[in-house]
């Protein structure tokens, strides 16, 4: 159900989990199942950082930012 209707939005909201940052199957639904179907359009946001020691937070933050631009090239 949720599928069918993403199929009719105009954007998505991906949230991740900031301790397992983008897993395979967060990749995997995001190139295989929207690419394919036209969305394109995917704002992510970061839950959990406040669990997060400092630099934790930072590279997280380092790694969401390298992850975002793999997916809008």
């Amino acid at each position: 159900m949720v599928q069918e209707k993403l199929l009719t939005a105009d954007l998505m909201v991906q949230v991740l989990d900031a301790r397992k940052l983008m897993t395979l199957g967060e990749r995997k639904n995001l190139r295989d199942w929207l690419w394919e179907r036209g969305i394109k359009t995917v704002v992510f946001v970061v839950n959990f950082m406040n669990l997060l020691e400092p630099e934790e937070q930072k590279e997280v933050s380092n790694r969401m930012g390298l992850v975002a631009e793999s997916f809008h090239s």
